[in-house]
């Protein structure tokens, strides 16, 4: 975060910006003289010319800085990490020894837990929030406890990395489709006669064992290094910063995408997309597209 907050406050993410604020405001200028001097020879055949491949650039660019896993968000809020699983794999535990306290109730009946449960930690210098979720299984008509599953596939939807608990002799819930980055593990593993990782999943441990604990923080340090924690600080780091720039590329689509349109209608959305832009950290005004 201090790295990060660091990189803004030296104006490294301003110059980028207000970069792409120029060079949209060039390729508007080409479009604007494009309508004001379309009696003049060759100035419309010339400006034209440069408008494509100044938005397409320009295009480019947005995707690249759009593509960074929400690197910039995360590392205000947290990382949501989602444990999940079957009742009864220790889930509960799991959340408890990660917090290094009792954050939630642990009980060897199924169903114990029927909200979510969220804890923050900090894991490879990056803030988690991890969330203990209820059970999935199937066949329960407690109506409380189909919500608390409702509520689990949710935020394994919204979850960053997920954590899938199993454990032996549990009726296995079908595992599913994870969108995100997943560390599957079977715990329990001291209730087998010989101890190990069976096939199919990351790690098998037991969350009483301290150095199993330890090789999973390991593991998910990793992950979350890989992932949020490498190269340069994002360029996004608030919801805003992240709308404004998403429309913004809608506008220069459109821009693109308007063969057949009256110029006037291209100069509106590339003038909308050098709006955006300026809601970040320049304003483009008449006289500078006159200069």
């Amino acid at each position: 975060q201090h790295r990060q907050a660091v990189f803004h406050q030296l104006g490294h993410a301003s110059k980028i910006y207000s970069g792409l604020g120029e060079r949209l405001a060039k390729v508007l200028a080409y479009v604007e003289a494009s309508i004001d001097f379309v009696e003049e020879e060759g100035v419309e055949e010339s400006a034209l010319a440069n408008v494509v491949a100044g938005l397409s650039g320009i295009k480019s660019d947005l995707e690249k800085i759009l593509d960074d896993r929400h690197r910039g968000e995360r590392l205000r809020d947290g990382v949501r990490v989602v444990i999940a699983g079957p009742p009864n794999v220790g889930k509960s535990s799991l959340l408890n020894a990660l917090a290094r306290r009792d954050a939630a109730n642990v009980s060897s009946l199924e169903g114990t837990t029927r909200d979510a449960i969220e804890v923050a930690i900090d894991i490879a210098g990056v803030p988690v929030v991890c969330v203990d979720t209820a059970g999935l299984r199937e066949g329960s008509e407690d109506e409380i406890e189909l919500l608390g599953m409702a509520k689990t596939r949710r935020f394994i939807e919204e979850a960053d990395l997920t954590i899938w608990v199993d454990a032996p002799e549990i009726e296995h819930y079908p595992q599913l489709g994870l969108d995100s980055d997943t560390l599957r593990v079977f715990n329990k593993v001291d209730l087998l006669e010989k101890p190990k990782t069976p096939p199919g999943y990351d790690l098998g441990m037991s969350v009483w064992s301290d150095a199993d604990l330890e090789v999973l923080v390991d593991k998910l340090a990793v992950m979350v290094a890989e992932r949020y924690h490498a190269g340069e600080p994002a360029l996004i780091t608030r919801h805003r910063h992240r709308t404004a720039i998403e429309r913004c590329l809608q506008h220069v689509d459109a821009a693109l995408g308007a063969n057949d349109q009256p110029l006037e209608l291209v100069a509106e959305s590339i003038r909308l997309a050098v709006r955006d832009i300026g809601r970040l950290v320049c304003r483009v005004d008449v006289e500078d597209l006159l200069d």
